[in-house]
């Protein structure tokens, strides 16, 4: 019992870490721990890019950018206690994305999709399906890996961008 509770509470420093590292990036938080029966998205936020104008899929190179676009961060967070001073080629230690099971990506799937149904579809993104009926909507699933050293009280992230599902 004593374990799972240090587990849960590594799990939320981790998760505030990694808020606190998106937020430094420039990202919105929106809302934490989306839970559906099948699944958790841990973080889910928004970035404003502006993009360039494009003319039949080319770039122009104008001094002249279209409107800022939004893009929604799906943010899955892996965080594991370790002890940083101990260098990566003496450290026996599982990688925090070790936990990136075929299940859990799955579960991430639905948990995605269920977001918003009308906007979101995996299968419309990756080119899979039709989505005449979607609208359209940008989005990624990110990861973030966070090693958290509790006796130095330091921690290090790994931000990973894009992920495919």
């Amino acid at each position: 019992m004593e374990k799972e509770k240090e587990e849960i509470n590594i799990g939320k420093l981790g998760e505030n870490i990694a808020c606190r590292y998106l937020e430094e990036k420039g990202l919105r938080i929106v809302e934490r721990n989306y839970r559906r029966k099948y699944g958790e998205i841990d973080i889910i936020a928004e970035s404003e890019k502006r993009g360039a104008l494009t003319l039949f899929g080319v770039e122009r190179l104008t001094k002249f950018w279209s409107s800022p676009c939004k893009t929604t961060h799906f943010v899955e967070v892996k965080a594991i206690k370790s002890d940083l001073t101990v260098t990566h080629e003496t450290d026996n230690a599982y990688h925090p994305l070790d936990n990136m099971h075929p299940r859990k990506i799955e579960r991430l799937k639905r948990a995605v999709e269920s977001y918003h149904p009308k906007y979101v579809s995996y299968e419309t993104k990756r080119g899979i399906r039709g989505g005449e009926d979607k609208v359209d909507f940008d989005w990624q699933f990110d990861v973030i890996a966070v090693w958290i050293d509790i006796e130095n009280k330091k921690s290090k992230v790994q931000y990973m961008e894009n992920v495919a599902l």
